[in-house]
């Protein structure tokens, strides 16, 4: 029962993450679908949550159950190899060897079900497909226009991974300079670093609420013109700018 109720907490925040994030995608994709070169377009963030929670919470939580069910077998593998690695005695090479590839091949399998998750979720939140359909054809449009723009993704996340640590960094710095230098009661404090790890944990989860799920906007979005481009040869939404840039990006090969 007890393993049964900490699957379903785990489940249960699975979900709740991938509606946050599939909330964003419904948005982005609101954003990009109603702007073209002439006009800015708009998205309602109430839509998405309706969307999300009645229309489409089966799919999100089959998503999120599989991620949860891999992310369960991965901490289980990981454990049943480091007790074997314990108890190895002589042949403890060969179950080194044999647990660090059990390991990456569950860490593989886990990426890979993350990447499925999010392609999924961006196709859905345009055709409003069942999640194995969205998967299935998320991936498909993925590999056809998208990877050419793989590099824009793994921009997006470095950036918000940077604008994270940038904003915990100076939460904490300015924190412990405020109590050295200003109010002066550093030295009532019998160590310093409680309130400043508080306020810096704090500052994470403020930050990765707020500007944690850009990369996910920005995958929605590329999903969102590659449809375009499937079903018009070209973009034809966005928004003024974005066309811009495209046009400026590709040349004569933005149509």
């Amino acid at each position: 029962m007890l393993c049964f109720s900490s699957f379903g907490l785990l489940w249960i925040m699975a979900f709740v993450r991938d509606k946050m994030k599939f909330i964003y995608m419904i948005s982005a994709t609101q954003y990009y679908y109603t702007s073209n070169k002439d006009k800015e377009g708009s998205a309602s963030v109430c839509s998405g949550v309706a969307i999300a929670n009645f229309k489409h919470a089966g799919s999100i939580a089959f998503g999120s159950f599989i991620h949860t069910l891999v992310a369960v077998l991965k901490a289980i593998v990981d454990a049943l190899v480091d007790a074997a690695e314990k108890k190895g005695g002589e042949q403890s090479g060969i179950i080194v060897c044999i647990g660090c590839l059990l390991k990456c091949c569950m860490s593989c399998i886990e990426n890979m079900i993350e990447y499925i998750n999010a392609n999924a979720y961006a196709y859905m939140a345009v055709s409003g497909d069942a999640y194995c359909k969205s998967a299935w054809n998320g991936f498909m449009m993925n590999l056809k226009h998208l990877v050419k723009f793989y590099f824009a993704d793994t921009l997006a996340g470095m950036f918000v991974f940077m604008g994270i640590l940038a904003i915990v960094a100076l939460n904490g710095g300015s924190c412990y300079l405020i109590m050295q230098y200003g109010f002066k009661n550093s030295h009532q404090l019998t160590s310093i670093w409680v309130p400043l790890v508080l306020i810096m944990v704090a500052s994470f989860i403020i930050a990765e609420l707020f500007i944690g799920f850009f990369s996910i906007a920005v995958r929605s979005t590329l999903m969102s013109m590659a449809i375009d481009i499937e079903l018009n040869g070209s973009p034809k939404f966005g928004t003024p700018s974005f066309h811009e840039k495209m046009e400026a990006a590709l040349g004569d090969d933005y149509i």
